[in-house]
């Protein structure tokens, strides 16, 4: 069964780029690892076999403008569900202007 990775090893950012995973039972760091590869990251993690580094790549500026896209549509969302709050909130502000 599926078990969150936080609960099998203790995750650190060690630099800016680098993840590391040091699993409490070193019998499951293959298995954290082929995890990591099945898990479509785009990532290719390191391992010692006590030890696994997950090291990103420095952001593209079209992956950039990505993830702005990404950001935008994830927003637009949001505010489509607030809308009807949002608009309240104005009437109600409007209403006590006129008062």
């Amino acid at each position: 069964t599926p078990t969150a990775i936080n609960q099998l090893a203790a995750v650190s950012v060690t630099e800016a780029r680098v993840l590391t995973i040091q699993p409490w039972d070193a019998s499951v760091c293959r298995n954290i690892e082929k995890a990591i590869q099945v898990s479509e990251l785009g990532i290719n993690p390191q391992s010692d076999g006590k030890t696994i580094r997950l090291i990103f790549p420095q952001l593209t500026e079209e992956r950039r403008r990505e993830l702005v896209k990404d950001i935008a549509k994830m927003s637009e969302v949001d505010i489509s569900t607030n809308y009807p709050k949002i608009i309240f909130l104005k009437r109600k502000k409007h209403s006590k202007l006129l008062r």
